[in-house]
């Protein structure tokens, strides 16, 4: 049994290493895989624009393997699931992916500080009023309405 769980997380993990091979998808970028924030932001200085870029690739750095280590742990939660295991096996893998979501929040915020921390008065009033808004309609506040950063424009399937 034992054998069959190691066999079925290896191959997750070798699917999930696939995705991230073929790219992200992040959609807190634009096409050319710069911080879509440049494209919202009024008159962002140069300087702004680059330590922009630089703490939303710290932010990706951290966050990336994070949200791969969810992937694994809800299929092995799904494993789980689908045969008779103890209760508390359950309970300690939902938290573990509660921990691990609760380290991704943590970076978002972070980055949201220090992003806010380089804007003018005027930026911060832009910057604060997108997030606002897109968080009232349940999006995260640098992505689309469908999720999709393209360009600031819905992606059609």
């Amino acid at each position: 049994m034992k054998t069959k769980l190691t066999a079925i997380f290896v191959i997750l993990m070798m699917s999930v290493g696939g995705m991230y091979a073929q790219g992200t998808g992040n959609s807190n970028c634009n096409q050319s895989g710069q911080p879509r924030i440049l494209n919202v932001i009024p008159d962002l200085s140069q300087d702004q624009q680059e330590k922009i870029k630089e703490y939303h690739t710290d932010m990706l750095k951290t966050v990336t393997p994070l949200k791969a280590e969810i992937k694994a742990k809800k299929a092995e939660l799904d494993v789980l699931m689908t045969k008779d295991s103890d209760l508390k096996e359950k309970e300690a893998i939902v938290k573990q992916i509660s921990d691990i979501r609760y380290n991704v929040q943590m970076a978002h915020i972070e980055y949201h500080d220090k992003v806010r921390e380089l804007l003018n008065d005027d930026q911060k009033v832009i910057f604060d009023n997108m997030y606002l808004n897109h968080r009232k309609k349940g999006h995260h506040p640098m992505k689309g309405k469908s999720g999709n950063c393209q360009m600031g424009q819905r992606k059609n399937k």
